[in-house]
């Protein structure tokens, strides 16, 4: 495979299911470090902030920091229409993505956590999931060609469908 030669694919089951555990180990360190699970909500970004803010997982332990990603991603597709998940096959290998309907637009979940941890960064995950939700929502409207519509002359949306 090229290095610009990539597939993306809907992911097997192999690879919901890894996702999946991924999930679990955040739920189970979360009950083990914070007394509660994962609820599957907008309360798991703080859960999140709760358990980096506790030193867990620690910067050098990747796999663990990426599994904070999948909770992340989840949370992505929750809030933004049309992104699911998908899996990108390149010449690094694969690697679980959020994909924008059928088009090229990607967002990899799993390391946008850990590169920052790992560099030592400070994380607030609200913000970083705020910043992401608004930023893929102006890459949708460039992908869908709606980018700068709202004082195009079209309908405004307000009903006034130009009948009698």
């Amino acid at each position: 495979m090229d290095d610009d030669d990539q597939s993306i694919e809907v992911p097997l089951t192999d690879d919901l299911d890894g996702l999946a555990q991924q999930f679990v180990v955040v739920d189970q360190l979360a009950r083990a470090h914070l007394g509660h699970g994962l609820a599957r909500d907008d309360g798991d970004l703080a859960t999140l902030q709760a358990l980096l803010d506790a030193g867990v997982p620690a910067a050098d332990q990747t796999y663990q920091l990426q599994c904070l990603g999948v909770v992340l991603g989840l949370r992505l597709a929750a809030h933004v229409d049309g992104l699911t998940w998908a899996v990108v096959d390149d010449a690094d290998g694969r690697a679980p993505a959020l994909r924008y309907r059928d088009t090229e637009l990607l967002v990899f979940p799993l390391t946008i956590l850990s590169k920052q941890i790992e560099d030592g960064d400070d994380v607030d995950v609200a913000a970083t999931f705020a910043g992401l939700c608004e930023r893929i929502e102006e890459l949708k409207a460039e992908v869908d060609g709606t980018a700068g519509s709202d004082d195009d002359g079209g309908d405004g949306g307000d009903g006034d469908d130009g009948g009698s």
